[in-house]
């Protein structure tokens, strides 16, 4: 009579468990994990992949940062370097394989970059902006305002 009881509750607790072992990036609830209200289209978690960042920027820095002012969509599909040539390091950089979460504190918002490998270089695949307290501004405002941050320093 017990082994009958076993194999639910031996399936109940690894349901349990394999819930807890994915971490959240975003929660939807209000504060800090709340959801992105601006985001780009994000591209599909590729397995056994080993993201690495690229070494030399594409583009030069000045070029890409009034690009990025003007069309903050095109943050998708850029490298590594060439985020970094533009608003420098992250201020946390979270891997979570296949990805990697590079996060930009502004002084209006927060900028989430997730990047999945691509021929054999990281890319931007999706960006999303919160607010820790209310409801952040639009992509463009937020990129606008870290680009300008790291052109001050």
């Amino acid at each position: 009579m017990h082994a009958r009881w076993i194999a639910p509750w031996a399936l109940c607790l690894a349901l349990g468990l394999a819930a807890c072992a994915a971490p959240e990036i975003q929660t939807g609830e209000e504060g800090e994990d709340a959801a992105p209200v601006t985001s780009l289209p994000s591209a599909p978690a590729r397995e056994g992949t080993q993201p690495q960042q690229s070494a030399v920027p594409a583009q030069p820095a000045g070029a890409l940062h009034r690009l990025l002012a003007e069309q903050p969509g095109r943050l998708q599909g850029l490298s590594a370097a060439e985020i970094v040539s533009v608003l420098g390091e992250p201020q946390l950089l979270r891997r979570d394989a296949p990805a990697q979460i590079w996060q930009y504190h502004g002084e209006t918002c927060i900028l989430d970059l997730f990047f999945y490998e691509d021929d054999g270089e990281i890319q931007v695949a999706h960006a999303a902006v919160r607010h820790p307290t209310h409801t952040p501004p639009p992509l463009g405002q937020c990129l606008r305002t870290l680009l300008n941050q790291q052109a001050a320093r």
